[in-house]
């Protein structure tokens, strides 16, 4: 193997590694509730099953067997709340719900303060 084939080589892993050690699983800080936030008080069992099970839990999406996330269950969730995936993909880019949905395909203004606020919240299950 030549000199230049060697520093090639070495340029590739060092970019690898270098494209590698940037990547970081980081988890969003908790934001301090709002006033509104603590007033309105959500809950899982009261105020946002009644969303996901509309917009996210049914046949064909975020049921039991599903790759991505089984939202039927306050612990099915708790793992994307925890990483931050359900803000970003409700709140922050619209992402979900789809928009070839078979339910709603978005949600409402008043859904999704609500569940930001009850993501502010820690979202507490009672």
């Amino acid at each position: 193997m030549s000199i230049s084939n060697k520093n090639g080589l070495l340029l590739v892993f060092l970019g690898i590694f270098t494209i590698l050690s940037a990547c970081t699983f980081d988890q969003l800080e908790p934001i301090d509730a709002s006033p509104e936030c603590l007033e309105a008080n959500p809950t899982y069992e009261s105020d946002i099953k009644p969303i996901v099970d509309n917009t996210c839990a049914y046949s064909g999406c975020h049921v039991s067997g599903f790759g991505f996330g089984d939202f039927s269950s306050y612990e099915g969730m708790l793992s994307r709340l925890e990483n931050g995936a359900i803000e970003q993909q409700t709140i922050f880019t619209d992402e979900m719900p789809p928009k070839n949905a078979i339910g709603p395909n978005e949600l409402t203004t008043e859904e999704k303060e609500l569940l930001q606020c009850w993501i502010q919240l820690q979202y507490p299950e009672k």
